[in-house]
């Protein structure tokens, strides 16, 4: 008998009437699960003793039937014993009921019956009218064994099972209770994976396995039992349990609980962990059912490969759950049940966390509880008790060799187990025995403490990585820290950076620099004098050796000679220092980013002492600095803005040295201590990102001071530099969302002082600014109104002329809603009623409008319209007056280039009077511009001013072009009465410029509109054509249409076209080259030579778009039959030349995908060279891949599929050959796959 089994019939015998009672009673609620009501007449309330009396329970059934139940104990006289039970059931004195509503009664017993004892009963039961039935010592027994374990458990005291299966509630009240204080329990709100959760449901609804893959610390756990949950509330029908790991058989349990009639969902825990019994739970799930098992299953990434082995004919998924975005981390730990706002707080726990949710929530609890030790670093005991709950059933910590191994794998991240050279001198180092290593990396693999794959080891995270690291070499020197940093400080800089600087971040400046300082310091003096040991070594710990550091830069800094009559200049463009990063200035940035009152000044002084010796690194360190000290809330936490402090100080007190350089600086400068935000830049954790927001600086008393010191200054300097003061205040002004109004009370009055008592009212600069002003605080509206007299104090004639002048909507309310063309009609009215000119006297009043409007900007052509009204409306007034204006206007001396007013010029060639004039003082006029004005002139001309002579002097005025122009053919036709031969001459004129390198820019159709009309001058066309694609590239006849054009003349000049720009490299434009018209124009025999031309001059890689893609592009009707056909009769002719052969193949892989299989088995007709075969890009050559994928896999199913192709061809002895060599390229990038796995695995952050 099943061991088990006896055992509960032993308990069940051995117990008194009342538990044997309540073993009954439970036995049927659990049987019958549809009762109307359920009442124990025969048990005390509270107690365990019984009440005499029958029936000891009774109950109705679904239907409503009345059930008596009796229970004895008995053991000699039973018969006697279930007689009387039922004649007691049957008397109505007893029961009060009659016989006649009694549907059944059922009599429990713990002892066995023999068969005619049974015959009895049922004889004496039938005789008295009643149904019965009899549930023994067997039954009972047998029931419990086989179904209703939790009896034997609760009412017997024996564990059926062994614990491994539990509900959900049961799990997570076991994980809570084990998981300690500092923990994260299972019962806190689920938050976030809204889109995760969607995909596990939608894969339930298809798939019985759901694989939830990720790192350890993202929430698995956690996640799957939301999955569950939420799979439950949709399927009430399905029971649900989780199975843990104990470290016993599993199957007993499986086989006891999971019925073969019911619907269960499983979650499986760590089932990397627990493998057998994951293993042995797909053996009960294949197993012949009638309900259905859905399983899911968390597993570490490392492992998941294994699991996918075990479970690869079972239809499954994997959800892959990465690492917490910092957003993520911050919505979790702001959320209610946290509440953890300061957004320094949720920097600081992002940081530590790393994307682990589980760490998160334990920092955030420490937070809450210890804030100001929590953002000092002191947080060692929070990653210790994470770590001892973590490793919890094993001793660590006092195992030397095992923490000696994760120390080391910590530093390393990852190590091979087979580099015997690096791992015997490794060991030697740190005295480790190789074997103790080896063993231990074993047993830390075996906690997932470390991950082992194949030869390679690794840490199992980074925040793991920052522990171990900082307990073994520093807090506890289980390892000597100076052995590591004189042995490998070289090679390994990056992982010095990864866990010295991540240690001193998490637990403390102070903590980590007791324990290393000595070892720092000895190496700095070992080796100050080598320059390639000591600079990588001051950027690695300039912030524990500062005044060392610092020393090293001043002994640099004095090695540089002074040069004569210095120039600086703050300005620099957005990339001027990308490609060179000045090395000096490099190793002085950390102290701009991390104040340090001890050495914050100091180096920024000795900055300006290498600036001033060396002029041209001037700009970069104003970037630097202004990159490293604006106001952001990193500063304002640490040192409340000390650093922004110390450095206006020291810039506003040198420069009233007269030091020019601290001089320049402070303007280039003066705005990041003025502006009320600043759009901070940071590096992120992650790799190759950043992250950047707009900070608001908060208006403090330090910033109060430095604001109020540097405003000051800055009015000072307006004496000595007056436009870079305007200008820096302009720059300085708050768009509407960013202002701030305390601050901006705080700025106004001292601006509103300075203009008041700076500022010249009679200067346009000053007047100007100041109404522009005046403008910007109408829209900002600040409450404080007393700017509002400025727009009436600061105001003179050349700023109301300018006011008026001026082609904007802003100065007028009125006019700033209506449409454009309104705007132009009463724009135009307004400065024609303003602007009267009666004589040349006046002509002063128009200078300054010309001198104003370059101050105002330095855009030429602004304001051109205004100009033009006010020359045409004087002209049209006064002509003479009018010309007069025109010649003053054009020989401005605040012109650098003059704008040429089109509609002026219009008027005046197109009047009998005056056209004549002007052209004689154009023909005068000694300017750069004077070419481009004459060309105006000839385009202005209308047909009735034409003549002879102004056909001669537009012939003169090309001919002698000698700078770049612009000629538009469109206009020529009026000339043509007068020259027949114009649009031929004037094409040969331009050619021969552009042979001479002078540019006459030509109109960007000219090619699609005149090449028929000038197709006797066939050959300079083709030339003129070649030369504007090749100057312009793809903006010039972007659709091809003029090419076109011209290959509708001359066909053969495909060849010159393709010979010269894409054989010699000068215009690679395949992607937007759309010639696919070629296929209407050229025979086959010319396209086969086209090919052959291309094929022999280029380079093909087989990715991306070649020179020949561009006959292919969107290829349809006609011409997409005939490139088919061209291509099925080159496979053939040329399928012994392996580059004509790849050009077509890579052409039907990428255009007639659906012709792949036909082209193969063509080639193969006709060609079945292995050796050539394996030159041929069947599957491609490659192509860009992001993500997690696998380039081996993917290589390796594109083989497989040709060769599924190939196993549709009848003569499969002919192909022997081939399909081994693909068999053998399938091989090599299976293998290949491998090893990707290994880089993986190796370097997962950078993948």
């Amino acid at each position: 008998m099943n061991g088990r089994l006896k055992l509960i019939e032993q308990q069940l015998v051995g117990i008194n009437d009342a538990v044997f009672q309540n073993v009954c009673d439970t036995y049927l609620i659990l049987r019958e699960k549809h009762q109307i009501s359920f009442n124990r007449t025969g048990s005390q309330t509270g107690k365990q003793k019984t009440v005499k009396g029958s029936p000891d329970t009774y109950f109705r059934n679904q239907s409503g039937g009345l059930i008596l139940v009796e229970f004895t104990t008995v053991a000699t006289g039973i018969i006697k014993k279930l007689k009387g039970d039922i004649l007691k059931c049957l008397d109505y004195k007893v029961v009060k009921v009659d016989k006649e509503k009694i549907e059944k009664i059922i009599l429990f017993f713990n002892s066995k019956l023999k068969i005619n004892q049974e015959e009895e009963i049922v004889k004496f039961s039938q005789a008295n009218k009643v149904d019965i039935e009899l549930i023994g010592l067997d039954k009972l027994a047998l029931d419990i064994f086989t179904e209703y374990h939790i009896l034997a458990k609760d009412f017997l005291g024996l564990p059926i099972e062994t614990g491994q299966i539990l509900p959900i509630d049961s799990f997570v009240s076991e994980y809570n209770r084990k998981a300690g204080n500092l923990s994260t329990p299972l019962d806190n709100p689920f938050l976030g994976r809204v889109a995760e959760l969607q995909r596990v449901g939608q894969a339930l609804k298809s798939k019985d396995l759901v694989i939830l893959s990720g790192p350890a610390g993202v929430g698995k756990t956690k996640f799957g039992l939301e999955a569950v949950k939420q799979f439950l509330a949709q399927n009430n029908d399905y029971t649900s349990y989780v199975i843990v790991k104990k470290d016993v058989d599993i199957w007993e349990d499986l086989r006891l609980q999971l019925h073969t009639d019911n619907n269960y969902i499983i979650l499986v825990d760590d089932a990397n962990r627990q493998m057998v019994n994951f293993l042995q739970l797909l053996g009960i799930f294949k197993e012949k059912r009638k309900g259905t098992i859905k399983i899911v299953i968390t597993v570490r990434n490392y492992a998941l490969d294994d699991i996918m082995t075990n479970s690869d004919n079972v239809d499954s998924e994997v959800i892959d759950l990465p690492k917490f975005t910092d957003d993520e981390i911050r919505n979790l730990i702001s959320s209610d049940y946290f509440k953890v706002k300061h957004s320094k707080y949720q920097d600081k726990i992002v940081e530590l966390a790393d994307g682990n949710s589980r760490l998160a929530i334990m920092a955030a609890k420490l937070a809450l509880e210890d804030q100001y030790e929590f953002l000092k670093g002191g947080v060692y005991h929070l990653y210790d008790n994470y770590f001892r709950t973590f490793i919890k059933d094993f001793d660590l910590f006092n195992n030397t060799a095992m923490l000696k191994t994760v120390g080391i794998v910590s530093f390393f991240f990852t190590l091979r187990r087979d580099d015997k050279l690096f791992l015997e001198k490794l060991l030697h180092n740190f005295e480790l025995d190789h074997n103790d290593f080896q063993e231990s990396l074993e047993e830390l693999s075996r906690r997932e403490l470390i991950e082992i794959s194949g030869v390679n080891v690794r840490i199992a995270e980074q925040v793991m990585s920052t522990y171990f690291f900082y307990k073994v070499f520093i807090k506890d020197q289980k390892l000597s820290f100076n052995k590591l940093l004189f042995e490998y400080l070289g090679d390994f800089q990056h992982r010095f950076n990864e866990t010295v600087i991540l240690a001193n971040n998490t637990f403390g400046y102070k903590e980590v620099l007791e324990k290393i300082q000595n070892d720092l310091s000895r190496y700095f003096h070992m080796y100050e004098n080598n320059d390639d040991k000591i600079v990588p070594f001051i950027k690695l710990s300039w912030f524990y050796m500062r005044d060392e550091s610092i020393a090293y830069i001043y002994k640099k800094v004095n090695q540089i000679e002074e040069v004569g009559a210095p120039v600086y200049d703050s300005h620099y463009g957005t990339n001027d220092f990308v490609y060179e990063d000045d090395k000096l200035l490099a190793l002085l940035t950390p102290f701009f980013r991390s104040y340090a009152e001890d050495s914050f000044s100091v180096a920024v002084e000795l900055s300006f002492e290498y600036a001033r010796r060396n002029p041209s690194a001037f700009p970069e360190l104003i970037r630097r600095l202004k990159e490293n000290c604006s106001f952001d809330d990193d500063d304002e936490f640490n040192n409340t803005f000390e650093k922004q402090r110390e450095l206006s100080e020291i810039l506003i007190s040198r420069s009233k040295e007269n030091q020019l350089h601290y001089e320049e600086a402070f303007l280039g400068l003066a705005t990041i201590f003025l502006k009320h935000t600043n759009r901070v830049f940071k590096t992120s954790r992650k790799n190759n990102a950043f992250i950047h927001y707009q900070y608001k600086v908060p208006l403090n008393e330090t910033v109060k001071t430095i604001k109020a010191e540097v405003w000051n200054y800055l009015f000072i300097q307006n004496n000595k530099y007056p436009e870079r003061v305007l200008k820096i205040i302009n720059d300085w002004k708050p768009f509407y969302l960013e202002v701030d109004r305390k601050t901006l009370a705080l700025d106004l009055p001292l601006i509103i002082d300075f203009i008041e008592n700076k500022l010249n009212r009679r200067r346009f600069e000053d007047v100007h600014f100041v109404q522009d002003f005046v403008e910007w605080l109408k829209v900002i509206k600040p409450r404080n109104v007393k700017y509002q007299h400025l727009h009436h104090d600061f105001i003179n004639d050349e700023f109301v002329d300018f006011a008026k002048f001026e082609w904007t909507r802003n100065r007028n309310r009125r006019i700033r809603k209506i449409d454009h063309n309104q705007f132009a009609i009463l724009k135009a009215k307004e400065i024609s009623k303003h602007f009267v000119f009666n004589e040349k006297s006046e002509f002063k009043r128009f200078g300054a409008l010309i001198k104003n409007n370059l101050l105002a900007s330095k855009d030429h052509y602004r304001n051109l319209n205004s100009y033009c009204i006010i020359m045409e409306d004087t002209f049209k007034k006064d002509k003479k007056l009018g010309f007069e204006m025109l010649k003053y206007f054009m020989r401005s001396k605040f012109h650098n280039n003059v704008p040429i007013p089109y509609k002026v010029i219009c008027l005046l060639a197109n009047d009998a009077e005056y056209n004549m004039s002007l052209w004689k003082f154009l023909k005068q006029w000694k300017h750069k511009d004077a070419d481009r004005f004459k060309l105006t002139f000839f385009e202005a001309l209308e047909d009735s001013f034409v003549t002879s002579y102004y056909t001669k002097e537009f012939y003169k005025t090309v001919n002698g072009l000698d700078s770049r122009a612009a000629l538009n053919f469109r206009w020529l036709h009026k000339f043509s009465v007068f020259s027949k031969t114009i649009f031929s001459d004037f094409l040969n004129i331009i050619y021969h410029k552009k042979l001479q390198n002078i540019e006459v820019d030509i109109d960007y159709d000219f090619f699609e509109n005149f090449t028929l009309q000038l197709r006797e001058e066939i050959e300079i066309l083709q030339e003129l054509y070649l030369h504007e694609v090749s100057r312009l590239r793809g903006d010039f006849d972007y659709e091809r249409t003029g090419l076109k054009v011209i290959l509708s003349i001359n066909k053969d000049f495909i060849f010159e076209f393709i010979k010269l720009f894409y054989f010699n490299g000068k215009l690679m434009n395949t992607k937007t080259d759309d010639l696919n018209f070629i296929w209407e124009l050229l025979d086959e025999n010319d396209m086969e030579k086209l090919f052959q031309d291309i094929i022999s001059n280029t380079v093909q890689i087989g990715i991306g778009d070649e020179e020949v893609d561009m006959f292919f592009h969107n290829l349809s009707g006609d011409n997409r039959d005939t490139a088919l056909q061209f291509l099925n009769k080159m496979i053939v002719k040329w399928c012994k030349d392996i580059r004509f052969v790849n050009c077509i193949i890579r052409l039907v892989r990428r255009y007639f995908r659906d012709q792949l299989e036909c082209f193969l088995f063509k080639y193969l007709a006709n060609n079945k060279s292995v050796d050539d075969f394996s030159e041929i890009y069947w599957r491609g050559n490659g192509g860009t891949y992001s993500g997690g994928v696998s380039v081996g896999e993917i290589q390796a199913n594109e083989w497989l599929e040709i060769s599924k192709m190939l196993d549709k061809k009848k003569n499969q002895l002919d192909l022997i050959p081939i399909k081994s060599f693909i068999k053998q390229r399938i091989n090599d990038s299976l293998e290949y796959a491998e090893q990707e796995k290994v880089r993986r695995f190796r370097n997962p952050r950078y993948w």
